[in-house]
């Protein structure tokens, strides 16, 4: 009885651990990365799958089971740690637009400041 339930909690702390490998890959491993979206991981699971998939919705190689099946399986949960963790994402989105936006507004003054004095000769 006592071993039928260590097995049981043992696959069950497995499958959660498996399972929350999109959150813990977007936001451990790729760190540095911006954040260009919200729900992060759900959207590398997302593109994923399409790695995965045919363009008319096949599997293509039998290897490729396995992966379209833990992304299947790590969405759901995701989407869960990422609503969880939006308002973090919502920060680092507005962090990452505005130093786009004054680094596009500093190329724009660069390009205008040498079209206003011409060509040197």
């Amino acid at each position: 009885m006592i071993r039928t339930i260590i097995a049981c909690a043992g696959g069950i702390a497995v499958s959660l651990m498996l399972t929350g490998c999109g959150t813990f890959m977007m936001r451990v491993v790729d760190a540095k990365a911006p954040r260009e979206f919200l729900y992060p991981a759900t959207h590398a699971d997302v593109k994923m799958m399409k790695w995965f998939l045919k363009p008319d919705g096949t599997i293509i190689t039998s290897k490729s089971y396995v992966g379209a099946g833990l992304c299947v399986v790590d969405m759901p949960i995701s989407a869960v740690f990422d609503t969880l963790l939006l308002p973090i994402d919502m920060i680092e989105l507005h962090d990452f637009r505005t130093k786009e936006a004054a680094r596009s507004a500093k190329m724009n003054t660069v390009e205008q400041a040498g079209s206003k004095s011409g060509p040197r000769d």
